[in-house]
């Protein structure tokens, strides 16, 4: 069976609520994602006939191995758009509309090479900010009017990845001036 976006849509939210209430069910889902409960009870069979879903005795929405599959995929997607957009500036509730139409347009084969190419492009930055930072350590202060006025601090390693354009910075005690 062929799954389109709304599908895609109907089995990322049904893992969003898992991994935040546990046991979901047709009318968490609902509310979840503003739909009538007849249109939860359609996708929900669509869902169950695709194979990617079961429903238990309690009522509660199952996720098969498949259907877990396509909803992490999704998720992934979505939130690597999500923080992307916010990054380059986007308003946060604008980045999550917008991921949420290109995680579906997009190919695995794209996604993942993209994925990659931005990581490697993290990884290589990390290893210049670095190298940086020990150059200017190396020279500690400078002698003269500037005495005492470089005291660069990395800070915000572990955001790498997370703040988009906030990736490091530096604090700095006071202005100076290289070029005197």
């Amino acid at each position: 069976m062929a799954l389109y976006a709304s599908g895609e849509d109907y089995l990322e939210a049904i893992l969003v609520l898992q991994r935040k209430m546990g046991a979901v069910r047709s009318v968490d889902l609902a509310r979840h994602m503003n739909f009538s409960k007849p249109s939860i009870s359609n996708a929900v069979g669509l869902l169950k006939k695709g194979g990617f879903l079961e429903v238990d005795g309690n009522g509660s929405l199952l996720l098969t191995g498949l259907g877990r599959e396509v909803a992490e995929q999704i998720y992934e997607r979505h939130q690597f758009f999500t923080r992307q957009l916010i990054a380059a500036g986007v308003d946060e509730k604008l980045a999550e509309e917008d991921a949420c139409k290109i995680e579906h347009a997009i190919s695995e084969e794209s996604f993942r090479k993209w994925k990659a190419e931005l990581e490697g492009e993290k990884k290589r930055l990390y290893k210049q900010v670095v190298f940086a930072c020990t150059v200017l350590s190396s020279f500690g202060t400078l002698s003269g009017p500037h005495q005492g006025s470089i005291h660069m601090v990395p800070a915000f390693w572990h955001n790498i990845g997370r703040t988009g354009d906030r990736i490091f910075h530096y604090h700095t005690v006071q202005p100076v001036d290289f070029f005197y």
